[in-house]
């Protein structure tokens, strides 16, 4: 099924039925109120302005511990591209069509912060930011009257 055809945009024009809607005056530029006044009368299908779904928050991986994949796209509705900035880290990939953030935990240290920006077909956009951190867990154990300690890293 096409998102537009001729039918559906000749539907916006309303020759028989002026009343239905008024399109927006020209002035050489098309902002929000634009395009929900067209969208009203418009029987095709319009994008929605992506949906930021709820933060990314914070990423904790453990140093040395591989590869992990990320999808960011799960905070965001809507979206037909995504753009981080800065750009990521050597050895890290991320993804502009599925918003897929692939890290390596080779590096220790607190990445960030990242600000992933996702886009509609329309062009409409929304953000969410997000830091990330490698770091050596560990956990120490001591049993004293057994006259051992071990550690336990991941």
């Amino acid at each position: 099924m096409a998102l537009d055809t001729a039918h559906r945009r000749l539907s916006a024009v309303n020759v028989f039925c002026p009343w239905r809607s008024q399109l927006p005056f020209p002035d050489g530029s098309v902002d929000v109120e634009d395009r929900y006044a067209v969208g009203y009368a418009y029987g095709g299908i319009i994008s929605a302005v992506p949906e930021f779904d709820g933060p990314i928050g914070n990423i904790a991986a453990g140093f040395d511990s591989g590869t992990h994949a990320y999808d960011l796209a799960q905070f965001f509705s809507g979206a037909t591209s995504y753009a981080i900035d800065p750009a990521v880290e050597t050895g890290w990939t991320f993804d502009t069509g599925s918003g897929l953030l692939t890290i390596d935990t080779d590096d220790e240290g607190t990445f960030g912060p990242y600000t992933v920006t996702a886009t509609n077909a329309s062009g409409d956009t929304d953000s969410n930011t997000f830091t990330v951190k490698v770091a050596v867990s560990s956990i120490a154990l001591h049993a004293s009257a057994l006259g051992f300690t071990f550690r336990i890293e991941f």
